[in-house]
């Protein structure tokens, strides 16, 4: 199949098939929406906390809701094109071909999220938050199914950007109502260039998922997000469902623009709805605060991390072949040696500065001591000094200094013999 700009000059050969498995091919159409949703999941896990959710619990949720959404997104598509159907039922389950209609996915997937959030005891409207992004990621990307397949694309156009090719001609040509587009004052050439759709509403979708994202953390109450994701696909998908041809049709209404200017007009009034409401709180009832500020979403969050760590040493003790318990307390001890070593430590620090203290006090002492010895003789000196002049006083003017001299040597005497 070809497919070609010519305002462009671009032009492209394309194969439905990606690749195959001996008899089994795997389509572009279908692996385009798996990396979609894939991208959709990881992005949904990642930004689940800011809402206050489980992660876990959210991707579970999600993972059903999608597998559910996607049976209703062909459901849908075959209930309002089943003529394309009746004479050929086998083709209901041939979804590589393409025939998935997103408001179908959406209905269904809506239904389920809100089962299993009953189920599970899961606020509803902040995990339609938590949603609401990576959905719309999700659909930006599977547009490019739509090129791969060369669909969703709209009537004539003179612009750069118009694309044509052999499956948009035959399809002008042997599939569409003349008549029904003539009365809208559309007249439909199918030799020129058509409005590729597909990448109107591609980019439609990433501008969303920019916008919103820069709105998250400015959001007023829980459900705010979900409810603006579904108004601002509802004006996009309203003007660009206009420009189609391969439109689902209600007489010579289009199912898409009927639904779209519904959800418009109901995301508008929730969201007025909700504010008015949050303005008008008593001062009894307090402020609003979003599930993610509530302390029911912080214990949830508190337990899921306590699981997470539980898990982590169960793993640790698998790996070591040892008991949760055995693991439980060689952690708790081992931090208990590096606690005494720092007694210890602290006792010897003390005991060696104590032994320090004693030294210094016994020398102190000990130099106080001989202070006072020193004193103490330097007294006997100074009496001794002060009594020898008193003696010399005390003897006779007429002893001589021999009789002096004598009486010494006679006293000597007396202590030899004693």
């Amino acid at each position: 199949m070809t497919l070609s700009f010519p305002g462009l000059g671009l032009e492209f050969t394309l194969n439905r098939i990606a690749f195959s498995v001996g008899p089994f091919h795997v389509h572009w159409y279908g692996l385009i929406i798996a990396v979609g949703f894939l991208l959709a999941m990881l992005l949904l896990v990642r930004r689940s906390r800011t809402f206050g959710l489980d992660p876990d619990r959210s991707f579970d949720i999600a993972l059903l809701s999608v597998a559910v959404g996607l049976v209703g997104a062909r459901a849908y598509y075959v209930v309002f094109n089943w003529q394309e159907f009746a004479g050929n039922p086998a083709k209901i389950i041939r979804v590589w071909d393409g025939g998935l209609a997103i408001y179908g996915g959406l209905i269904f997937g809506f239904i389920t999220a809100m089962l299993l959030c009953r189920h599970w005891k899961v606020p509803v409207l902040p995990l339609l938050d938590a949603a609401a992004i990576p959905v719309l990621l999700a659909q930006g990307i599977g547009r490019w199914g739509n090129f791969v397949n060369i669909e969703a694309f709209g009537s004539n156009t003179d612009l750069p950007w118009g694309m044509t090719g052999p499956t948009i001609t035959n399809y002008l040509t042997n599939r569409i109502e003349q008549e029904a587009y003539l009365a809208e004052g559309i007249l439909i050439d199918p030799t020129a260039p058509v409005h590729p759709c597909f990448f109107y509403e591609f980019l439609w979708c990433m501008l969303g998922v920019l916008l919103l994202s820069l709105y998250v953390r400015r959001r007023k109450f829980d459900g705010e997000v979900f409810f603006m994701y579904i108004g601002w696909y509802g004006l996009g998908r309203f003007f660009i469902e206009g420009l189609r041809t391969d439109s689902l049709m209600i007489g010579h209404y289009r199912v898409s623009q009927l639904v779209a200017a519904g959800c418009v007009i109901a995301s508008l009034l929730l969201i007025l709805w909700r504010r008015r409401k949050i303005r008008n709180r008593s001062e009894e009832e307090g402020p609003y605060l979003l599930y993610a500020e509530t302390e029911a979403s912080k214990e949830r969050l508190a337990e899921v991390d306590r699981k997470l760590e539980e898990e982590k040493l169960r793993r640790r003790a698998k790996k070591l072949k040892v008991d949760v318990e055995t693991l439980r307390e060689q952690e708790a001890g081992s931090a208990v040696p590096e606690e005494t070593s720092e007694t210890e430590s602290s006792e010897d620090d003390g005991d060696a500065a104590s032994t320090d203290a004693e030294e210094d006090e016994a020398a102190v002492d000990a130099g106080s001591d001989a202070a006072e010895e020193e004193d103490a003789e330097d007294d006997k000196e100074r009496e001794k000094a002060a009594a020898e002049p008193a003696v010399t006083e005390s003897l006779p003017e007429t002893e001589t200094v021999s009789e002096q001299l004598q009486e010494p040597e006679e006293d000597s005497e007396k202590h030899t013999d004693a």
